[in-house]
């Protein structure tokens, strides 16, 4: 036993590599070995000496020499460096299958040092659905430096940020004894000439590890958070390298300063938006705008500048599209419009600008959608599907325009729902699933794309809920399911969180319709536990999200207790609306579930108050309308005995195929 222990603290890592990349191992090799490990760390035992790096190349034998045996054996951490060539090599293969076999998965490190992980991993990484997060090792002086501190804080079990801030503190330390002495030397005179130098080193220095954090934030950690649904995890580190820009003068910062502070910037307030933050994502957004402003006016012409700008203004009209602000969005999503293309109009061939054409048209496209603009928005959904094809056919194996081209059938599919039948938009519904699936399928581990799958999935199975005979309630149980285990993953990303909850809601909401008390009891402590979750993501006033508290819980009382209370709890909830007076889609949705609440319990004239508010509104007083507005005038024509106008709203529904099961029971037909 004795003996074993020895030779587990042999090596402190082991790099495994292919021999095409052997100059970058040796580099590597020896940056660990004489890594300066901070003093607290190695009276805590903890070193990244010795290391072990095979010199011999392995080609004439079937299997690993017992030298190389031993060594694995022997090392507290195997790092894998990550290139084309390693995931060819079959000794990298055998050697990480040898390391998990002896220690398991979590002493394996692994470093980017070309390619990317698709092109770079070898498949023993990966095995069994592993999704090991790499290190980037770049061939500059800061990038590699910057990547071997990601590798020594695994070994050292500590945190990135800790290691550079202690090598700040350490180059302080040395600086000052220098310093000493050049004053022992040199007298006052040199000591001051020295001192500026010194400082001007250490300056830069600090001004190199602060920009390539956040290079590795904006470029490297994002790409690998963002699949797996941990955004948030970036706000520590991005928050560090941040601070050191604020002490600065944004006029004395260079254009890449300032570009990379303004991305990093982005990333904060994704993440704000995200978890519901909104002032916090206003400050960081309009911070990154600034940012990027000044370097657009710097280089007008310039595409990196263009770019950044574009994405600020995207951000920036983000944020009022969340805050449901529309009259604020259009003139940002405009401009992010216009560089877009200027940048396309540049290159044309460019994936990144082909990809941001896209991104820019869809958002107009979501625009004129929620401003009820069907044709201009079905014409900016046209162009932005044309470009995420165009990106489709230029980089077949990419997720990213796949992902945005389910997206963009997303939004034609609810544009949709105001000019088609049923069938063209359960056509475009099934399509954006299959992209989807055919992603996770061939091994997508994209927390965004499951979520956008599962999401896409749910509004289908409403649809059909809603507008269809042939009810899908199993496989809506099946999608919440789904979105539990994504909650439970990340209970920081409110909208997860919502369309859980408005999924919960529907599947009662169609147990309650239906009289199906057995299933409402089974559901509803979920629900009401989810409920609660999401209120606290909710501005305090918010009406809409409050109505729906009190409509739940007032369909509970009716479903547990009869209808003495729920009556009386339901003639407070309409005596708080009745005299509301709104145009807002709030509004409107509000007074619809209130006319049909009504309608179900028999409530005639509390029904008919709400379907004469409810016809009062322009929109819905507008012919071109989706089945969920026909629907609802089918009934308020019809508790006002306007039959005739009910039967003519109904006749449009079943034009196009919407054969929504509450309409059919409508005495008027």
């Amino acid at each position: 036993m004795g003996q074993d222990i020895t030779a587990l603290r042999r090596y402190a890592a082991f790099i495994s590599y292919a021999h095409a990349d052997e100059l970058m191992a040796a580099r590597l090799h020896k940056a660990l070995e004489t890594y300066p490990v901070p003093k607290h760390l190695r009276k805590a035992g903890k070193t990244t000496s010795p290391v072990f790096r095979d010199v011999a190349e392995l080609t004439a034998a079937h299997s690993l020499s017992e030298k190389i045996q031993e060594a694995v054996r022997g090392a507290k951490y195997l790092i894998v460096l990550c290139s084309p060539a390693a995931k060819a090599s079959h000794w990298v293969n055998e050697e990480v299958r040898l390391f998990r076999e002896l220690h398991g998965d979590t002493a394996i490190l692994s470093a980017i040092i070309e390619g990317t992980p698709e092109t770079a991993f070898p498949a023993a990484l990966t095995e069994g659905g592993r999704e090991p997060l790499a290190a980037a090792l770049g061939t500059d002086k800061v990038g590699f430096k910057l990547g071997v501190t990601q590798l020594a804080a695994g070994m050292l079990g500590t945190g990135l940020d800790d290691l550079i801030q202690r090598g700040a503190k350490r180059r302080n330390r040395i600086m000052g004894a220098g310093l000493a002495v050049s004053l022992a030397l040199s007298g006052v005179l040199g000591f001051t000439a020295l001192q500026a130098v010194e400082a001007r080193n250490e300056a830069q220095l600090e001004r190199a590890e602060s920009e390539a954090l956040l290079d590795y934030m904006v470029k490297d950690l994002k790409v690998k958070l963002e699949p797996v649904g941990r955004l948030e995890l970036l706000e520590g580190v991005g928050r560090k390298a941040i601070e050191y820009y604020n002490k600065k003068d944004s006029a004395a910062l260079s254009d890449d300063n300032l570009r990379l502070l303004a991305a990093a910037r982005q990333v904060l307030a994704q993440v704000a938006l995200d978890a519901g933050r909104m002032e916090e994502a206003q400050r960081e957004i309009e911070a990154s705008a600034a940012l990027t402003r000044e370097v657009l006016g710097r280089n007008p012409e310039d595409t990196d500048a263009i770019y950044a700008h574009a994405q600020s203004e995207f951000w920036v009209g983000k944020y009022y599209f969340n805050q449901n602000k529309f009259e604020e969005v259009e003139p940002y999503w405009r401009k992010y419009n216009r560089l877009s293309q200027k940048l396309h109009q540049i290159d044309s061939n460019n994936f990144d600008y082909i990809m941001e054409a896209a991104w820019s048209a869809n958002a107009l496209g979501a625009y004129y959608d929620r401003q009820r603009d069907y044709i201009n928005s079905a014409s900016e959904y046209n162009k932005a599907a044309k470009y995420a094809r165009l990106a489709i056919v230029l980089e077949p194996d990419s997720e990213v325009p796949k992902k945005e081209l389910a997206n963009i059938l997303a939004g034609q599919a609810r544009s949709a729902l105001y000019i088609k039948s049923f069938d063209e938009i359960d056509a475009l519904r099934q399509e954006e699933v299959g992209i989807y699936d055919t992603a996770i399928a061939n091994g997508s581990k994209n927390y965004d794309i499951i979520f956008s799958a599962i999401s896409t999935k749910f509004s289908r199975y409403a649809e059909l809920i809603r507008f269809q005979e042939n009810v899908e309630i199993d496989k809506l149980s099946s999608v919440i399911q789904e979105l539990k285990v994504l909650v439970d993953y990340d209970s920081e990303n409110s909208n997860w969180l919502r369309t859980y909850y408005f999924a919960q809601f529907l599947r009662l909401d169609y147990y309650y319709k239906e009289g199906d008390a057995v299933n409402f009891m089974r559901f509803q402590d979920d629900f009401f536990r989810t409920q609660e979750r999401v209120l606290q993501f909710t501005a305090p006033n918010d009406r809409y999200y409050n109505f729906l508290r009190d409509l739940s819980h007032i369909r509970y009382l009716s479903i547990s207790e009869g209808q003495g209370r729920s009556n009386n709890a339901m003639s407070i909830l309409n005596k708080k609306n009745r005299n509301v007076v709104g145009t807002s889609l709030t509004d409107i949705k509000i007074d619809a579930y209130l006319m049909w609440e009504n309608y179900y319990r028999g409530k005639k004239s509390d029904a008919v108050y709400f379907a004469r508010k409810y016809l009062s509104y322009p929109w819905v007083a507008t012919t071109e309308q989706p089945p969920a507005i026909l629907t609802n005038k089918v009934l308020a024509n019809e508790l006002l005995g306007e039959c005739s106008t009910a039967n003519s709203n109904a006749a449009q529904l079943i034009e196009r195929n919407f054969l929504v099961p509450s309409i059919k029971k409508s005495p008027c037909l």
